[in-house]
């Protein structure tokens, strides 16, 4: 129905009290549900269509509101039961994903080392998480430590990627 005079050709047949009541509305369009008495259904039929509406005839189907709600709780125990499902494999794929990555930094520190001190590898790796106030001091001490003997390529001076470089082999890690 044309939304501009529906709501009045509605209420002029409509001898039900308070029986129109919009279930959707577009720019052009608007679909209303209608409850009239059965000796004025012809007569609005009628009406409607030399207006050119479209009446469409709806009888509740006891059956079928039962098979759709059965269905719809068949499809809410299926959700649930896959998102329980999804939600432990995401448990057991995050520790896997995690370890792997892990793997994957120590393979990055032992080919960084090799690359920047040579062969035989002679090196220590170790993990530190220091606070954010005693950063600076430790990379000092790290540097002290490290740095005897490093080529001045390795000066606290950021390089072309925008990471500090450092004489001993050092990347952040976000958990």
């Amino acid at each position: 129905m044309q939304s501009s005079s529906s709501r009045s050709f509605h209420f002029l047949f409509c001898t039900h009290t308070c029986s129109s009541r919009l279930i959707n509305e577009d720019g052009e369009y608007a679909l209303y549900t209608v409850t009239l008495f059965r000796r004025v259904v012809d007569a609005f039929n009628t009406a409607a269509r030399e207006n050119s509406f479209q009446v469409r005839e709806f009888s509740l189907d006891a059956e079928a509101v039962q098979a759709k709600i059965a269905e719809r709780n068949d499809l809410e125990r299926d959700i649930k039961e896959r998102r329980t499902s999804m939600y432990q494999w995401c448990q057991t794929s995050y520790g896997e994903a995690f370890g792997a990555w892990v793997h994957v930094c120590a393979i990055r520190l032992f080919v960084e080392s090799i690359l920047r001190y040579g062969l035989p590898p002679s090196f220590q790796a170790c993990v530190m998480k220091p606070q954010k106030r005693s950063e600076k001091k430790l990379r000092g001490i790290l540097a002290n430590t490290f740095g005897q003997g490093a080529s001045s390529h390795w000066s606290n001076s950021d390089d072309d990627k925008g990471e500090e470089a450092f004489p001993y082999v050092s990347f952040s890690i976000e958990i």
